[in-house]
């Protein structure tokens, strides 16, 4: 398939520039997805990187294009883009999004009715208008349309239609994107934090940095935390590289408790491990809030001691800290 051209309508995602290091393919992106993810700026740096690695000569392929329409031209396709450019390719491939698959359900018969994308409004348990019919996953409107969230949806609904009490979805759902490479987030982004006016630092471990991405030859890889400067809890956790999907869930554990990067710099990860890259990242963020005057010399991590002579972070609380070295 080398050196086919082939138009993909995907957009904010920006994943499926995978398709050209996978496939040898020559990738041209276009059209937003509203309902798509937006990625973390290290992350889609890391991807880009990685399409460009795969081959090709496209150094421009993240522009948003909107296209009027797609015909087939000879032996290919000619696509019109709204700009008046006409882009020829071997294959066009649009992606609309997730669509319910309702159209064939009836639902006026049963009082109910769904949008445009085929999804039904219900509540957060899953009710919809009519009391004895709920809705999860792709045909719930509203839903973050992942497999994971599906089935926890479809447990809550099933809980509360057998009369049991449900309970409400996490705030903080993980995302994994299973492309090449693969990513994984949860939490805030360094953009809505901004743009909140909430003070944080980020730490950043690479795979080149880590034993086991020397070991494996696989160094196309990145962790990054965010921290938040006035508890040092993390707010978010951004991953691209082998194990992203995984690896996030370290992440998603912490997020919100306070002192949750003393605890990555002091916890003891197996080595060589990506997980490793956790620590790694931990002591980056730490190192980037002394550099900005947010902690005391010699402040790394270590958990403080309060006048009692006890550990104040990291879990500690009520163990005996360890007695300063005699001078």
């Amino acid at each position: 398939m080398s050196g086919d051209r082939t138009l993909a309508p995907f957009g904010r995602r920006r994943l499926e520039v995978v398709a050209r290091r996978a496939l040898g393919a020559y990738i041209v992106l276009s059209v937003a997805d509203p309902e798509g993810p937006d990625l973390d700026p290290g992350q889609f740096a890391m991807l880009a990187a990685a399409q460009r690695w795969g081959g090709g000569a496209d150094e421009r392929p993240f522009l948003p294009r909107a296209f009027s329409v797609a015909r087939r031209h000879g032996d290919g396709t000619l696509t019109h883009l709204a700009s008046g450019k006409k882009i020829p390719a071997d294959t066009v491939l649009f992606a609309n999004g997730r669509q319910g698959a309702t159209d064939s359900l009836e639902l006026e018969a049963a009082g109910l009715s769904a949008d445009k994308r085929g999804k039904i409004q219900a509540d957060d348990w899953g009710r919809t208008a009519v009391k004895h019919i709920y809705a999860v996953g792709d045909v719930a409107k509203g839903s973050p349309g992942l497999a994971a969230t599906a089935f926890e949806q479809g447990r809550q609904a099933g809980l509360v239609a057998s009369g049991h009490d449900g309970h409400l979805m996490p705030e903080l759902i993980p995302t994994g994107v299973y492309a090449i490479p693969e990513i994984g987030m949860v939490g805030r982004t360094e953009e809505s934090l901004t743009e909140a006016s909430v003070p944080y630092v980020t730490g950043v471990a690479r795979w080149s940095e880590l034993a086991r991405g020397l070991i494996s030859g696989d160094e196309d890889g990145m962790l990054k935390l965010v921290v938040a400067t006035e508890d040092r809890s993390l707010l978010g956790v951004h991953i691209i590289g082998t194990g992203a999907a995984d690896l996030v869930h370290v992440g998603q554990a912490l997020l919100g408790r306070p002192q949750g990067v003393d605890f990555l710099v002091n916890a003891v990860f197996n080595y060589p491990t990506f997980a490793e890259s956790y620590k790694v990242a931990a002591l980056d963020a730490l190192n980037n809030m002394q550099i900005l005057g947010l902690l005391e010399p010699g402040e790394e991590g270590e958990a403080a001691t309060a006048p009692d002579g006890t550990a104040k972070r990291n879990g500690n609380v009520g163990k005996k800290a360890a007695p300063a070295a005699s001078k």
